[in-house]
């Protein structure tokens, strides 16, 4: 089974303590850098029993070959030193010799040219919200979690039914689906996946372990919002072509995408293991261990005498570069989840994402019973369920608070007097470590608020505060209201050319600003009329006059 072409390593640790035999694996598992294609460590208790942990790369070892291993050791294990396995007729070296093959070779050409003309490289980089707005992902850097997707089994007979009745695949639709709730939390029509592909549907590869997969670039623009019938049928085509178009390298597809085209978001969804892999069907429940399915359950996988169960990592080092995967198995149990970069996304924000999936897919049976799967447009697919549209359009905006009369016919800067003659010694700020109480506060907004009455501030004249947040910036705001005089706020985010037509729309003859925000005031210097520009340092200001 394990050929000339692998390299295959085992361990072997005794331990006292169940305890123990779990920290030995789990150690063994983060911390897997061997060359190996796979390693197995094997714990030996003083009963005699055993505790095996099996890692694999995945950039020699694919899922399918991984569960194939696991069912050939099941077999040798059942059978004892009976059985003898016969020499396998092809050996994956001898595969890796036959995808060198000119004949190969021109056949991946063809395939190339195929997505050369279905992709230009002017389609938009899918761009998901995220939590982490500064995080850049690094390799070998990025962690991930697999949440499970929880599918009603009247669901999944209703899926079957209508991909039955509309002679389509099941994994069409799942695909659909996933691509309308991409397109949603992206905001966009227009955006490429990476569709997961595998060669062991080759006969002459189907009893070998090695590396079968492929990652392939999967097109989909529905910015004219076609109907549910025709997005379905477009999917399942373009499905269809992907599959028979599926052995160009990964690494000549990226090269011609570019890396501004690298898959943010991935498809790994595996069918039935005996009718579409050849595989023995104990292949469908270890690929759902495999892929973190298995979230929750209570019964390990008992192999005669042999309890087999993830051990709470994930048991295969992956390659591909996404931040986002729709994994699952079809058949004979349709289990699907969410594998998601932890670093870049919130595990609420994938909860929400998994009920949403499942609003699509509901949507998708409730179009086709009621006839409608023409008439309702993907682009008018509504994912928030009816409490969430509640809480949106009526809970968020409502807003109305019983403020007493006297409190809403005063202004801002009257109510901070009067909180100063209250709590004088209250804390009204804090910013970066830096505390104002608001008797502090209110002095040092009064010492401002005398000099721009000083220099000549008009009554509700607009005053340009541009400050970045902090002390300074509530004090220069709490000034302004007491001079008389009407707040402009600024965002030192704000292009040059953007202040300065404020400034000039605005008629302002003062500017309060400060050192950091220089270089945006920098057209000043030839400024024709007065204006005079208050600069904050620290806790103190400065005054340059502009002629």
């Amino acid at each position: 089974m394990l050929n000339g072409g692998l390299d295959f390593s085992v361990e072997s640790v005794d331990a006292d303590k169940l305890h123990d035999a779990h920290l030995l694996v789990s150690n063994f598992v983060t911390s897997y850098e061997s060359t190996s294609c796979i390693s197995v460590k094997i714990v030996r208790f003083a009963d005699k029993s055993d505790f095996v942990g099996i890692v694999a790369k995945r950039q020699f070892v694919d899922p399918l070959s991984l569960c194939l291993y696991v069912c050939d050791v099941k077999l040798l294990y059942e059978s004892g030193n009976d059985i003898i396995m016969d020499d396998l007729e092809v050996e994956y070296h001898q595969y890796v010799q036959w995808k060198d093959d000119s004949v190969w070779l021109e056949k991946q050409s063809q395939q190339l040219a195929f997505f050369q003309n279905q992709i230009s490289l002017d389609i938009p980089a899918l761009e998901l919200p995220k939590c982490n707005s500064y995080y850049t992902r690094k390799n070998g850097t990025a962690v991930f979690e697999e949440l499970c997707i929880d599918i009603p089994d009247s669901l999944s007979d209703l899926l079957r039914s209508v991909a039955s009745d509309l002679q389509i695949s099941l994994k069409s639709i799942i695909l659909s689906a996933y691509m309308v709730i991409l397109g949603q939390y992206a905001e966009s029509t227009d955006f490429i996946v990476g569709i997961h592909c595998s060669s062991q549907r080759y006969v002459e590869t189907k009893d070998i372990v090695g590396s079968f997969e492929n990652w392939m670039p999967f097109h989909m623009d529905f910015s004219d919002s076609p109907g549910l019938g025709t997005f379905l049928a477009r999917c399942e085509e373009h499905l269809k072509k992907i599959q028979s178009n599926h052995d160009v390298p990964y690494s000549k597809l990226k090269k011609m995408l570019g890396e501004s085209q690298t898959f943010k978001a991935a498809f790994e969804v595996y069918g039935h293991a005996v009718d579409e892999y050849s595989l023995p069907a104990l292949t469908s429940r270890l690929l759902r261990m495999v892929l973190g399915l298995e979230e929750g359950h209570s019964k390990p996988l008992e192999l005669s005498g042999v309890s087999l169960f993830p051990i709470g990592h994930e048991p295969m080092v992956d390659w591909c570069e996404d931040d986002l995967r729709l994994v699952g198995v079809l058949s004979p149990v349709l289990k699907l989840g969410f594998r998601y970069n932890t670093e870049m996304f919130e595990s609420t924000m994938i909860e929400r994402m998994s009920v949403h999936f499942i609003r699509v897919l509901t949507t998708f049976i409730e179009a086709y019973h009621h006839k409608s799967n023409q008439i309702i447009r993907v682009l008018d697919i509504n994912i928030l369920a009816p409490d969430e549209t509640e809480r949106l359009l009526t809970s968020f905006n409502d807003n109305k608070l019983d403020i007493p009369e006297d409190i809403r016919a005063s202004c801002i800067h009257h109510l901070v007097e009067k909180q100063v003659l209250a709590t004088p010694d209250a804390i009204a700020m804090e910013y970066e470590g830096t505390k104002l109480t608001y008797k502090q506060l209110d002095e040092r907004a009064n010492q401002l608020a005398n000099f721009l009455l000083l220099i000549g501030v008009q009554h509700e004249s607009p005053i340009p505060v541009l400050l970045h947040r902090g002390t300074n910036l509530l004090i220069s705001w709490l000034a302004v209201l007491k001079a008389g005089a009407a707040i402009m706020p600024m965002d030192p985010a704000f292009p040059s050319e953007r202040i300065k037509l404020m400034v000039g729309d605005g008629e302002s003859t003062i500017l309060i600003t400060e050192s950091l925000c220089q270089p945006k005031t920098s057209f000043f210097d030839g400024h024709t009329s007065k204006l005079i520009c208050i600069f904050w340092n620290m806790d103190s200001y400065r005054v340059i006059s502009c002629d």
